[in-house]
């Protein structure tokens, strides 16, 4: 019979679904884990997701204040294990920061903060991470397989998410550089056209003038067919 722990996760798994097939923000999605990893691991007494944006570290969501200030503590010295996690792809786990030797600046600048056990885990989808799923505890020893197994699953979603979201803003940016590109073309043949009337120019001849003035004026090629272009029907307006 599954446990409450186990309906809690699937129905929060179907809800981070639910807003991925929505189309909802990423942070959405974000804030749904951290609140899901809080509720379902006990001695997490705060969790938050690092992510890797503009080439600087960013807590993208957190349960509570002190977690933006442990992992502020990482990004300043680019070491600690949510950077860690991130980086190498790996889950990191600190039973005692008293007796962990493997980040000794971090670990004391997060016992200040009375932060005692800590669980990092990588956002992979299969792909490079995207960041990490951090959980920490005021107390020693706090997470055990089952909170691993809990973060593994929620960390996976969340990098799917981030993952689908990344894919649907890339292809709508490059439907966006599309429409810019058909646009230009149509507007630099119009341009084309008008100069090879007036000029008695071939295609390849007045395409060449557009770009020299391009040169000239040290603006795009767009934009001095526009200007031709508009140009034209401003006098053919005042001739009729």
């Amino acid at each position: 019979m599954p446990s409450q722990d186990s309906d809690a996760l699937f129905e929060g798994l179907e809800k981070i679904a639910g807003l991925a097939i929505a189309q909802q923000t990423v942070q959405s999605m974000l804030e749904v884990v951290v609140s899901l990893a809080k509720q379902l691991v006990p001695k997490s007494d705060g969790v938050g997701i690092t992510l890797r944006e503009d080439q600087r570290w960013t807590t993208a969501a957190h349960s509570d204040e002190f977690v933006v200030d442990v992992d502020t503590k990482q990004y300043k010295r680019d070491s600690g294990p949510c950077v860690s996690a991130a980086k190498d792809d790996r889950m990191y786990r600190i039973d005692n920061l008293k007796i962990d030797d493997r980040w000794p600046g971090f670990a004391n600048d997060a016992e200040q903060l009375g932060v005692k056990s800590v669980l990092s885990t990588p956002l992979s989808s299969g792909q490079r991470s995207a960041g990490a799923l951090n959980m920490y505890s005021f107390a020693t020893e706090a997470f055990a397989e089952d909170a691993e197994l809990t973060a593994t699953v929620l960390a996976r979603h969340a990098a799917i998410a981030i993952a689908n979201r990344q894919a649907l803003g890339d292809g709508e940016h490059l439907a966006s550089q599309l429409r810019e590109a058909i646009l230009s073309r149509e507007v630099i043949g119009e341009a084309k056209g008008i100069l090879m009337e007036r000029d008695g120019l071939d295609s390849d001849e007045a395409f060449d003038a557009l770009r020299v003035l391009s040169q000239a004026q040290n603006r795009k090629v767009r934009t001095i067919a526009e200007e031709i272009v508009q140009t034209a029907r401003d006098r053919s307006s005042k001739d009729v």
